[in-house]
């Protein structure tokens, strides 16, 4: 079970307004930090929690960092357009905003840009288009050509080039969101006039001036000549009259086009009348993009028949007269991206004011288009003409469900019914609630009654939308007929707001991974069919889809016979091996990886600079408890003459320096105190010693020192002498704790009575010290052991409290001829080791023939046979020894150590032999007193044998 959620982190998020259980339960649902901020954005979104003091710009130690002031500008203005609205939080922070994997990369909201994020979205979802955009080039470019192109030729070239890196970028970028402000800034109108940013555009209208650009930018990279002069925009005459057909564009669209082929179709328009008795027909070809759609039909196949068949009243003939027309907007060439713009705007003449229409408008995850083909007119008005019956009893059926759900003033029935069942149970029990009047008459009965009501409203309700429910699927029935050409839907764009200000976001399916995706400017995640019905659909508050994009199923269907996006970061071996990596030109691919490498640096740094504070403090701490320790350790150890052996203090390598010497080593000291400090806290656990870290880091940190200490206290960068005096003191530092952890191991031994083990460790012992002077404490151990331990050996074998061991015996014989053990300061050393083996044998006449005292005379026999027992691999001895490292690192001051285990572990065991093995140890003392072997007589002395 994950633990609570730290302090500092919680504190953090609090800091930016977020509240505290949000972030408590975003801390459980999440795996690390990095996705903490989309997720308590989820679960805001989700539960409802307002959040009315979202902060778009909270610098967390990246001062300086802000846009240009055009940029901050429009998006504070943004936020007060939308006050309303859940704006989307920046995220200042470099780790926060690394992308998660397999989470597609988002767009930065620069100010009411919202609408242009989600189409940016929507068009990156069309392969052949962003292939197209990544592999522009300008052939043959020079000053010459560049001076004959206008500015607004030069402006739609530079939006191609900015598309271009905006989609590199949202295809390998690691980075929670990129930034489109250079894309926002290339987009012009028809004159040439920079788009103002943070104007709350229609998005048809948007989308019409991107696309125009966007082909020019094209076409001029294919160095089409007749494009290199501007055309002045078209009259009026050229664009349709009805302004909710998205507007025509202001250049020659020739059809084989890039942004012809993939967002636009044909339609044909008939203007049909009758004039002078006679039938009259005008037609005329359009290309169009978006299909208006009135919110009022209900679902989209009503509402396209409602703009396909038109009837104009008083329309006014060439001949001057005044007749009924209607008007068809056949489609004659379907578009691959058929686009759906839903009117929920209109205009409230009592109220003077454009209002939003929030009403429910439902569509399905698949449309065809077959019955308004142009070529399928005759079908199709012959079927309406026979359903028009059917249409005509739904429209009166729908009626009366609107009556019931927007009862009084828009307000839905059962709701107001709801509102007045708690009003008057209120009334039946005394409450401070201000709402609370007492209670007057038969309230209880009034409550039944109205109970009775709601349950019939609800009942006539339901009642009402099955029947509709039925005569729509009799309606579709009947165009079964007309079922071929299908599309699937793609994108859905929402609006959240009302007529005037409000906020886009999008929902879009990814068809290779079968997965549908929330894109709200920053936020992006991946999201369940249901809860996107739920807010498309209409009908629950301001929130409902604004326009939908189908793309035509034989190429949407391309998408799942390969991964065309995987979302992968750049540290999956999976990064850039789909379909899209495969558009970028290798310069792309390096640009991309440049930037990600600068990001982890952004990130590293960002971890680096946070911890500095942590790391001042630290060091204050650890300055003090170096101090307390060295104290301590002088106080308890400094004058003790009783310590005849006493090994070196381990406890870090500052403190083993200060033991040393503490006046001539003042920096090296606290600069190791500070680099300790620095690697307890930086992400890759990097110190001020290592090459790691940048100089510009270790000047930022010995400044901060500066400032935060006085002199006796602050380090100073080491000179060249401290640096070798450290690379010596460390050198010593490891070698002395790997000699006192073999000498613990082997006191530890020799006390459970472990008598082969203790061999091959005070073997070891002696050979790694005996290049050690004399004086060394460890030397010192090994000498006085070298002699006490084989004497216990053998004497403990003569008078039988240990068992004749041979192999015992032989690697003790092995260890005294070792070069490093043969230089004893006894010098009658052998012949006592010759009366002990002969004692040995008296004791075990029927061992006899081994002949150990025979061949320890021998000087030329080494008994190698037993060197095995005392050297090769001890798997034991090695996890202590590296137990020990860990515990005694040089540069690692861990301020939980009351003490150094190591130098108390020695000590402590040291008493515990010199106690168990005292007469053996005063037979030692004796033997070199004496300088002449000890026989039986006077060792039963020494043990005091009766």
């Amino acid at each position: 079970m994950k633990g609570p959620i730290p302090v500092d982190i919680l504190q953090k998020y609090q800091a930016l307004s977020f509240n505290e259980a949000v972030i408590k339960m975003a801390w459980e649902a999440v795996n690390n930090e990095g996705e903490m901020i989309d997720k308590i954005m989820d679960i805001q979104s989700k539960s409802q929690i307002p959040d009315h003091q979202v902060l778009l710009f909270k610098n967390i130690l990246n001062k300086g960092q802000d846009d240009d002031h055009i940029m901050n500008q429009a998006i504070l203005d943004s936020l007060a357009t939308n006050k309303h609205q859940q704006v989307a939080f920046e995220i200042m922070n470099p780790e926060q905003r690394k992308r998660s994997d397999l989470i597609p990369v988002g767009l930065k909201n620069v100010g009411n840009t919202c609408y242009f994020n989600s189409l940016l979205q929507t068009y990156f979802f069309n392969s052949e288009f962003v292939k197209s955009i990544l592999r522009f080039h300008l052939d043959n470019d020079n000053d010459e050509e560049s001076g004959r192109r206008s500015q607004k030729l030069k402006t739609s070239i530079e939006l191609v080039l900015q598309l271009q890196g905006i989609f590199v970028s949202m295809i390998g970028s690691d980075k929670k969101y990129v930034d489109p402000t250079n894309v926002v800034k290339s987009i012009c109108d028809d004159f040439g006039n920079h788009l103002p940013i943070g104007d709350q555009k229609d998005v048809g209208e948007f989308n019409s001036f991107f696309l125009s650009r966007i082909e020019e930018g094209l076409q001029s990279g294919q160095i089409k000549k007749s494009m290199i002069n501007d055309q002045e925009p078209p009259s009026q005459s050229r664009i349709l009259q009805d302004s909710s057909l998205l507007r025509q564009h202001s250049f020659a669209l020739t059809e084989d086009s890039l942004v012809a082929k993939l967002f636009f179709g044909k339609q044909k328009q008939i203007l049909e009348y009758k004039s002078k008795g006679k039938i009259e027909q005008n037609q005329k070809d359009e290309i169009f993009n978006f299909i208006p759609l009135d919110v009022r039909q209900g679902n989209v196949y009503d509402a396209f028949d409602s703009y396909l068949v038109n009837h104009i009243e008083n329309y006014k003939t060439d001949h001057d007269e005044t007749v009924a027309a209607t008007q068809y907007n056949w489609i004659s060439e379907p578009p691959q991206t058929l686009s759906f713009q839903i009117q929920r705007v209109s205009y409230d003449q009592q109220k003077n004011e454009s209002v939003k229409i929030n009403d429910a408008f439902q569509f399905e995850q698949e449309f065809y288009i077959d019955r308004f083909l142009y070529y399928n007119a005759n079908q199709y008005l012959k079927i309406r003409e026979q359903i028009q019956k059917i249409k005509d009893e739904q429209k009166a059926i729908r009626r009366n469900l609107n009556s019931l759900n927007q009862f009084h003033e828009k307000q839905d029935l059962n709701q107001m019914i709801d509102g007045m069942i708690n009003f008057l149970e209120l009334q039946q029990t005394k409450s401070d609630n201000p709402a609370y009047f007492g209670q007057k008459g038969d309230v209880k009965s009034f409550v039944q009654n109205l109970k009775l009501y709601n349950a019939q409203v609800q009942e006539k309700k339901n009642h009402f939308l099955k029947k509709d429910q039925e005569l729509e699927a009799q309606k579709q029935a009947s165009f079964n007929g007309l079922r071929k050409t299908k599309y699937t839907l793609q994108s859905i764009l929402i609006h959240e707001g009302m007529a005037n200000s409000g906020h886009y976001y999008a929902y879009i399916y990814d068809k290779s991974l079968q997965k549908w995706f929330r894109f709200n400017d920053i936020h992006v995640s991946e999201e369940k069919w249901e809860k996107i019905q739920f807010d498309s659909i209409g009908g629950n508050g301001v929130q409902n889809a604004y326009l939908l994009v189908y793309v035509r199923d034989d190429i949407h269907s391309q998408e799942t016979k390969k991964v065309f996006r995987s979302y992968r970061i750049s540290e999956s071996p999976e990064y850039l091996k789909d379909f899209y990596g495969s558009f970028l030109e290798p310069t792309q691919k390096q640009e991309i990886m440049r930037e990600n490498q600068a990001f982890r640096e952004d990130i590293a740094n960002y971890k680096f600079n946070l911890t500095i504070d942590s790391i001042i403090n630290s060091y204050s701490n650890k300055f003090s408890y170096i101090n307390e320790q060295f104290r301590a350790f002088k106080q308890k150890y400094g004058n003790n003459s009783q310590l005849k052996f006493k090994p070196q203090f381990t406890l870090d390598l500052a403190s083993y320096i200060k033991s040393i010497d503490d006046n001539k080593n003042d920096n090296l000291i606290k600069f190791l105190i500070a680099d300790s400090c620095v690697r307890e806290y930086h992400p890759q656990k990097f110190g001020l010693l290592d090459d790691q870290l940048t100089e510009g880091e270790k000047l930022k940190l010995m400044n901060k020192f500066r400032a935060s200490f006085n002199d006796f206290k602050a380090p100073k960068q080491l000179n060249l002498s401290e640096r070798a005096s450290y690379e010596r003191y460390q050198n010593e530092f490891t070698s002395y704790v790997r000699f006192g952890s073999i000498l613990l191991y082997f006191f530890n031994l020799f006390v459970d009575g472990n008598y082969q083990q203790s061999l091959f460790a005070l073997n070891l012992l002696s050979k790694e010290v005996q290049a050690l002077p004399n004086s060394n404490s460890y030397k010192k151990y090994a000498d006085n052991m070298k002699q006490l331990l084989p004497l216990v050996i053998l004497i403990k074998t003569i008078i039988k409290e240990i068992p004749y061991d041979l192999n015992l015996l032989g690697s003790t014989l092995r260890f005294l001829k070792n070069k490093y053990i043969v230089n004893i300061e006894v010098q009658c050393w052998n012949v006592q080791i010759t009366v002990f083996l002969a004692e040995i044998y008296e004791q075990h006449p029927d061992k006899v023939q081994d002949k150990l005292n025979e061949r320890f005379e021998q000087d030329n026999d080494t008994f190698n046979e037993f060197e095995p027992l005392l050297s090769g691999q001890n798997a034991d001895l090695e996890q202590f020894l590296n137990l020990q490292a860990q515990e005694h690192e040089a540069l690692n001051i861990n301020m939980n150590k009351q003490n150094d285990q190591l130098f108390e572990g020695i000590l402590q065991t040291f008493d515990k032999v010199k106690t168990q093995y005292k007469q053996y140890t005063a037979f030692q003392q004796q033997l070199a007193k004496s300088n002449l072997p000890l026989f039986k007589d006077q060792r039963d002395e020494i043990f005091k044998v009766k």
